[in-house]
């Protein structure tokens, strides 16, 4: 296969291993899309973008051949795979070390705009002392001793159990009704897309898997911190800025709730993320004792036993990533890595549909593919 870049500087050259596949674009779309084993790097996550038919947007096409395949220490990597029916697929992973989502997909949209020989429309903000604490200066911060310098420890890998692997589509006007179902309790005055939609995920989620009523259940969440500062950090900063939040309760009251109750408990701790709570974080991260990473993997990796752990945001313009061949037929993560984890992305159509990626063991997901309730 061909790929031409043009004008691309260092930043945006990529290493790239092309492959052809026998299947159809036809059967892609319609099951899950995984990546090659990726069970043992330190990987933010591959993302595929599906086209149909592509055409270069250059006449001029240098054809790119196998540099690489994925390791460890590598921070950047993509795949292209081309079908033999028409379309291909571009698979990106990044080291989250490098950036958040946000700034994920703003690199994405860039290298696009590369491809489309037109200028970088958001240039990246490298501003390495914007989230830096009062206490710290940057050489001193520089001096913080790395949890994974020896390449072994806090190594996100793949859970070994099976997963079943779903892609739910909700369309804005089923989260206009479910908006409308929470606003009926009188716990709050609005609820955003992303409250109502975690909270529904989270409560039938919680009931398919049957638990004992007196099992602690956790939805985890990352928000992004950059519009929660004061001052505010700029649209193109380029880097990390986010927190956690997780919502916590037991599964016998989770399920026993209304859907406005469980989006209370989401926004309760969504709006409790605010420029104070947010630099007293930073400052207790710089005096974390880096020989407790092992044993902080380990807890959390018991506590996402029974978790939803949300991933991703519907506020990423993913289907603005446009090398020239016009959008993506469907974006989706190509794995999923532990049972309870939901990816969420816009909706190709937009007007704030939202498709749900989700994983779940396969007794848990047959449960909640017969709930009626959950799909509406």
């Amino acid at each position: 296969m061909s790929l031409f870049i043009p004008n691309a500087t260092d930043a945006f050259l990529l290493p790239f291993f092309v492959c052809s596949v026998s299947s159809r674009l036809s059967e892609l779309l319609l099951q899950s899309l995984h990546c090659a084993d990726s069970s043992n790097i330190g990987l933010k996550r591959m993302f595929l973008f599906v086209h149909r038919d592509p055409v270069s947007p250059r006449t001029g096409c240098s054809a790119v051949k196998f540099q690489t395949v994925f390791v460890a220490s590598d921070v950047q990597n993509a795949q292209v795979t081309r079908f033999v029916g028409g379309g291909i697929a571009i698979g990106c992973a990044q080291s989250h070390v490098i950036a958040d989502g946000h700034s994920f997909w703003h690199f994405m949209n860039s290298w696009s705009e590369c491809a489309r020989d037109v200028p970088i429309s958001l240039p990246p903000l490298h501003m390495r002392t914007a989230l830096l604490p009062a206490s710290l200066t940057l050489e001193e911060a520089e001096k913080f001793p790395s949890p994974v310098a020896s390449g072994k420890e806090f190594i996100i890998k793949r859970s070994t159990e099976d997963l079943a692997e779903s892609v739910f589509h909700f369309t804005a006007s089923t989260i206009r009704k479910l908006k409308s179902l929470a606003l009926q309790h009188g716990l709050a005055t609005s609820f955003t897309s992303f409250e109502v939609l975690c909270a529904h995920v989270w409560k039938h989620v919680t009931k398919a898997r049957q638990l004992n009523g007196a099992q602690k259940v956790r939805c985890f969440f990352l928000l992004n911190t950059r519009s929660r500062l004061n001052p505010p950090l700029p649209e193109g900063y380029f880097g990390n800025a986010l927190c956690s939040g997780f919502a916590l309760t037991t599964a016998a009251e989770l399920v026993g709730e209304s859907l406005a109750a469980t989006a209370a408990r989401i926004h309760q701790n969504i709006v409790a993320y605010d420029d104070g709570t947010i630099r007293r974080e930073l400052e207790e991260l710089e005096k974390f004792d880096p020989s407790m990473f092992p044993k902080l993997s380990k807890s959390n990796e018991e506590a996402n036993q029974w978790s939803v752990n949300v991933a991703s945001s519907p506020r990423f313009r993913v289907y603005e990533t446009d090398f020239g061949w016009g959008r993506p037929e469907a974006v989706r993560p190509a794995w999923i890595r532990v049972d309870g984890e939901m990816v969420l992305f816009a909706g190709r159509e937009g007007e704030g549909s939202v498709d749900v990626c989700l994983g779940l063991s396969p007794q848990t997901m047959q449960t909640l593919l017969q709930d009626h309730h959950f799909l509406w």
